[in-house]
């Protein structure tokens, strides 16, 4: 157990959840920053310690930064680009990386900037991706990956960045909305066995935070993924089969918009540093994390 203190952005979401539960398990103390007041309520339950505030408010880590220093600063938080513009997102970004580094003090070992697979761009077929990958942002995440760059030059940087993979699965999270989706019907998918996702179930992502928190060092980049990607569309219908009610609907990839790129990730490098290994695996665990009022 430790007594270590952690300031936690995005407590309330899937990622940030679970890196609260392992966080909390293992006897961290944990701040994390909320808006609502529902999400606070969850947190505390969870053995955090909820903070009501916008990470885009100075005023906020202005009282912060007058109280406790914290071993290590998570930022797991981000605006989603269905509610926000892209440049929205990159300033709330900017703001929210300036307030946390308030919160850093000479007691500060680490700090944890969160990103996403979809910074490479598409894999070529039969390839993986991993931390020597050249990165090739979509659009919307062009000024993502600047920022992140800016972060790794600067010499003063405390700084560790963890790329995370497509799908974060569990009880909690995309898994739910898309068994939802196939409860109310059918989804359509590309005729494309080639397509590819890395995937992590939401704790096994919590427990890998912990690794880094325990063996990282400032201007570390690592990705994080289970050892096998899925394909995307035996994903859906794995699911589909479960649900036993909506179909996948198989067409061709030209006539379908808004599909996901071939993202297999291999985080060998992570696990070589920290010993951590993912102890779900996707295609025969995803069924018991969907509700029984669902499946």
């Amino acid at each position: 157990m430790t007594t270590e203190s952690v300031f936690l952005t995005g407590a309330s979401g899937t990622v940030g959840s679970g890196i609260l539960e392992v966080l909390a398990a293992a006897g961290y103390e944990v701040d994390c920053l909320v808006r609502q007041a529902d999400d606070a309520e969850a947190i505390n339950q969870a053995g955090g310690h909820a903070i009501m505030g916008d990470m885009t408010n100075p005023e906020v880590f202005r009282r912060l930064s007058s109280g406790r220093g914290y071993t290590y600063i998570i930022h797991a938080a981000q605006a989603h680009y269905r509610n926000h513009s892209t440049e929205e997102i990159h300033r709330q970004e900017k703001i929210a990386v300036e307030n946390l580094e308030t919160l850093s003090g000479p007691d500060t070992r680490l700090m944890v900037f969160t990103c996403g697979v979809w910074i490479y761009g598409n894999c070529a077929p039969g390839k993986f991706i991993d931390e020597s990958t050249p990165l090739a942002p979509r659009q919307e995440a062009v000024n993502r990956s600047v920022l992140m760059r800016t972060l790794a030059a600067r010499q003063d940087s405390r700084w560790a960045q963890f790329c995370l993979p497509n799908f974060v699965y569990g009880a909690t999270g995309p898994l739910i909305d898309l068994t939802r989706r196939l409860s109310d019907g059918d989804v359509e998918m590309p005729d494309d066995e080639s397509l590819q996702w890395s995937v992590i179930e939401r704790l096994d992502l919590g427990r890998a935070y912990l690794a880094l928190l325990r063996h990282g060092k400032p201007g570390n980049y690592f990705l994080v993924a289970e050892d096998a990607p899925v394909g995307v569309v035996a994903l859906h219908e794995a699911i589909a089969g479960q649900v036993q009610h909506g179909r996948v609907i198989r067409k061709p990839r030209a006539q379908l918009k808004g599909i996901s790129t071939n993202q297999p990730v291999n985080s060998t490098r992570f696990k070589q540093l920290t010993g951590w290994k993912a102890g779900e695996s996707c295609l025969t665990s995803f069924s018991k994390f969907i509700p029984l009022r669902l499946a």
